[in-house]
């Protein structure tokens, strides 16, 4: 009953405390031992990679102990769960292929039980992520007691998806290799009916995740739909940078670094929304995050479209460092006029209930400059804040100088 209890609101008791730490001593322990492993010999991963992934998941397991210590929270098992689960894969990954190339089994012993977890492990963190995560987000149960009948098919639909993995009749990584239950391997008929089933069950489970979030907000308050936000800003900062990199053809320490800040990115922001943490600030965020990215685009444009127009209109000066420069200096002297700008429509567009009150704000700093009667100015001061922030009453105190 974990998904349809008000449990985000309930403190852990000791045991749970004790075991999420645990949950967090292991995530480090298998990271370490995968580290020590990737040293001894040739591995699917550089070391780099390692320690990367394993202060991602350390990062993960560290938010989840964070809501289930403070709010004894769902989602907080579910983070700790994940990121032991992934660097699990990663340890049996490097395990399975110690002192071979990365297309052999290794020669430590059962290297083949080590290749067929690493075979089941990214079913079950996949599931967690697309899938469950998102179901019960952000108040830790369902979003009503008909979604149990999702819950049931995504739980199903898992299930059906790997039972033909746990008992397939080679290793996924290595098809030579007989895998340790093979001898119970299923009828091809059965096997293809399950991986049928299992995949339509999947595609309704992945659309109730992508629909659970939408209902939510159309349902929710203002709280939840700044938790939503938070959520949705996540995954579209984690799409963005996964498909700019993808496009741009970034390898090496740069990509990881990159993928390692877009993952991350999503556990941080589900545990701050979960917490309340700064929650309105997302407002902000997106609108600066918006404003600059659209100012630092038209620059961009300006600058490419000035250097051209240099470039056709003075062929001798294509190549000149002069001009270069001057164009530099043309692009930094817009960014402000521009940024702001910007900020305005945005903000105008977006955010109407600021812009408004900024206008009345202003407008009422340039009735001050030149208004000297106290009685305007007093009936100015109370016609801008009854406009901008509505109170019930509005009160001011005038002290006359003796």
């Amino acid at each position: 009953m974990v998904f349809e209890g008000a449990g985000a609101a309930m403190e852990a008791t000791g045991p749970q405390k004790v075991l999420a730490r645990s949950l967090v001593a292991a995530t480090l322990l298998a990271t370490v031992a995968a580290g020590l492993l990737e040293r001894g010999g040739p591995a699917p991963v550089g070391a780099f990679f390692i320690l990367l992934f394993g202060l991602g998941m350390l990062a993960t397991a560290g938010l989840g102990l964070l809501l289930v210590i403070r709010k004894g929270h769902p989602i907080g098992w579910m983070f700790l769960t994940l990121a032991l689960l992934q660097v699990l894969l990663l340890f049996f990954a490097v395990y399975s292929t110690y002192g071979a190339s990365p297309e052999q089994l290794g020669t430590l012993p059962g290297a083949d039980v080590a290749a067929w977890a690493t075979d089941q492990l990214w079913l079950f963190t996949l599931a967690l992520s697309a899938i469950f995560i998102p179901l019960v987000f952000p108040d830790g149960h369902l979003p009503s007691p008909r979604w149990r009948h999702v819950l049931r098919l995504a739980i199903l639909a898992t299930v059906l998806a790997w039972l033909p993995i746990a008992l397939e009749e080679t290793l996924f990584g290595h098809p030579d290799v007989p895998a340790p239950l093979a001898a119970l391997a299923l009828p091809d008929a059965v096997d293809a009916t399950m991986y049928i089933v299992s995949s339509v069950l999947a595609i309704v489970g992945l659309a109730a995740a992508f629909a659970s979030p939408i209902v939510r907000w159309r349902r929710g308050n203002a709280v939840e739909r700044q938790q939503l936000k938070w959520l949705f800003a996540a995954v579209i900062q984690l799409v963005t940078t996964q498909v700019v990199v993808s496009i741009i053809g970034f390898e090496g320490p740069l990509a990881d670094v990159l993928a390692l800040v877009s993952v991350i990115a999503l556990p941080a922001a589900v545990a701050a929304a979960i917490m309340r943490y700064r929650l309105f600030d997302i407002d902000q965020l997106f609108r600066r995050t918006v404003g600059y990215v659209l100012s630092l685009g038209v620059l961009a444009g300006i600058y490419v479209s000035l250097v051209l127009a240099i470039s056709l209109l003075v062929p001798a000066a294509r190549d000149s460092r002069i001009s270069v420069v001057l164009v530099t200096l043309v692009a930094v002297a817009s960014f402000r006029p521009i940024h702001e700008r910007i900020k305005r429509t945005i903000d105008r567009r977006f955010n109407r209930r600021v812009y408004d009150a900024d206008a009345l704000v202003g407008r009422l700093h340039q009735s001050l400059q030149d208004q000297v009667d106290v009685d305007a100015i007093v009936d100015d001061l109370i016609r801008t804040i009854s406009t901008a922030l509505e109170p019930e009453t509005v009160s001011v105190f005038v002290k006359e100088r003796v």
